[in-house]
């Protein structure tokens, strides 16, 4: 089928002006690099449809043959291109800047060169970077390179997938040599309302521009409505926030292995509706955070660690505490709750089960690891009239 495409398109002169999206997938194909368009196939393609502004590309292989396919395409339309969605790391050939991009989502390569299109800042609304290096830089989006700021005028939407496995930092050309220094830019992002930030390296300046003291943290987290960071990440961003740079001093480390003290006190981001933490939490500071997160809907933890996992319901100080909790419950609209795993004994969970079942109100979905799907449902079954919200809790297993 797709050979009689080509064949259509080599034996034609016809053009399709009107259609304006190209998405060419392999990723189904068992023999990908033969569905692949050859250079007669990719000409007869960009004739046929001279006004492509959208541009989507997937493949199971990074191969040469993929990468110069799709970059040819990328080179002739770029004047035009509003969207670019690529899997396969591509390679710009112009220097000048791309006025028209509103969408960016790319994986990049760690050998590559210019694989991002200079792009201008203030156009963009949603950027996705994936297996972004370690010595990347915001060049691509800036034309005054004597300054250190840079804008963002309209971007709403900020991805970037760090690679996970690159320590020593490189300098901001992506030479490849190591770099004692690298630039830190200013950075803007008003309209900013979905972060997301894994394996960030700690010399990234993302949170930079808001150590300023012409700034308070209410100037950035108040428009941040979606943020998904691994712990380190968001100890991090907590800490600059709150003006505490010492944070920003300490050394790289793999996120599974990086321990981190946090602070919930320092962290107030009153428009924060989804947030999702990717490493283990204490028990104690949920509630802390869930008090300075008023708004969140949305919480997905991966991991639970209790104070004291031989803490069960039938003592007299947890009765006490439960007493507490039941009067002074939490003002918030969380609506949905996910924990992936809760680190204590079947006591420990009940007891934490419990508190969230009592003190969050607004909750309609608990979703927690299969075998204690049994645990919550004999507390909610058992509740005291007192307790008539959890009657409306949809209890499941977390996936």
């Amino acid at each position: 089928m797709v050979d009689r495409i080509y064949d259509f398109l080599l034996r034609t002169n016809m053009q399709w002006t009107n259609i304006r999206k190209l998405r060419i997938d392999c990723t189904n194909f068992r023999e990908a690099s033969a569905l692949m368009p050859e250079n007669a196939t990719v000409t007869a393609i960009i004739n046929a449809l001279p006004n492509i502004n959208d541009i989507t590309f997937r493949h199971p292989h990074k191969d040469k043959d993929a990468v110069n396919m799709c970059s040819r395409f990328i080179n002739y339309y770029k004047n035009q291109l509003t969207n670019i969605n690529s899997n396969i790391p591509l390679s710009f050939l112009e220097s000048h800047f791309i006025s028209k991009l509103t969408f960016i989502d790319l994986t990049l390569s760690s050998t590559a060169t210019h694989q991002l299109p200079y792009v201008c800042a203030n156009s963009l609304r949603v950027l996705h970077l994936y297996n972004v290096p370690h010595d990347f830089s915001w060049r691509y989006f800036q034309k005054d390179m004597t300054s250190d700021e840079l804008a963002f005028l309209n971007l709403e939407v900020l991805k970037l997938d760090f690679q996970d496995n690159a320590i020593v930092w490189y300098d901001s050309e992506w030479t490849g040599q190591p770099s004692d220094t690298r630039r830190i830019y200013q950075l803007q992002c008003p309209m900013l309302k979905s972060l997301v930030l894994k394996n960030c390296p700690p010399s990234f300046g993302l949170f930079q521009p808001f150590l300023s003291t012409s700034l308070t943290h209410f100037d950035f987290h108040g428009t941040i409505s979606a943020l998904a960071l691994c712990g380190a990440e968001f100890r991090r961003a907590t800490g600059w926030i709150s003006n505490n740079t010492g944070v920003a001093l300490l050394p790289y480390r793999p996120l599974n292995g990086f321990k981190f003290a946090l602070d919930p006190n320092l962290t107030m981001w009153g428009s924060l509706t989804n947030l999702g933490l990717n490493q283990a939490v204490m028990f104690k500071f949920i509630l802390k955070l869930l008090y300075r997160f008023p708004s969140l809907i949305t919480f997905s933890i991966h991991a639970l660690k209790l104070d004291n996992n031989n803490l069960g319901p039938a003592s007299q100080s947890h009765y006490q505490e439960m007493q507490h909790i039941i009067a002074m419950p939490l003002d918030t609209k969380l609506e949905t709750l996910l924990i992936k795993f809760i680190d204590g004994d079947e006591n420990g969970v009940a007891r934490v089960i419990q508190t969230l079942l009592i003190q969050l109100k607004t909750l309609r979905r608990l979703q927690v690891q299969a075998e204690y799907i049994f645990v919550a449902h004999r507390f909610k079954d058992s509740a005291p009239y007192q307790y008539p919200h959890i009657m409306d809790v949809s209890i499941e297993e977390c996936v």
